[in-house]
């Protein structure tokens, strides 16, 4: 089964529209703000400063990733990571 798409039921529209489009940066690709729902593109993802930070990036080398959580305006929380590069994960 592929993975198609999330939808999230959120209590404040604009403020989640500003979250996942201004501060995640994800491209929006088709929405209706006066009906309240949008898609967006996750291929290149990204944050901007901005966001409520909960944990400060870590790098974790055994999983070969940094990573770093924040929550959106419904408090959910978000886990965002990217790869290490091969230097600095752990030599075997």
């Amino acid at each position: 089964m592929k993975l198609i798409n999330i939808r999230l039921l959120v209590s404040d529209f604009p403020a989640a529209l500003k979250f996942w489009r201004d501060i995640m940066m994800l491209p929006m690709t088709f929405g209706d703000e006066t009906m309240g729902y949008a898609y967006f593109d996750t291929g290149n993802a990204g944050v901007k400063r901005g966001a409520k930070e909960i944990a400060a990036p870590v790098d974790r080398p055994v999983w070969q990733a940094r990573t770093a959580h924040l929550s959106d305006p419904d408090g959910y929380l978000v886990e965002i990571y990217s790869q290490l590069q091969p230097s600095d994960a752990p030599a075997t």
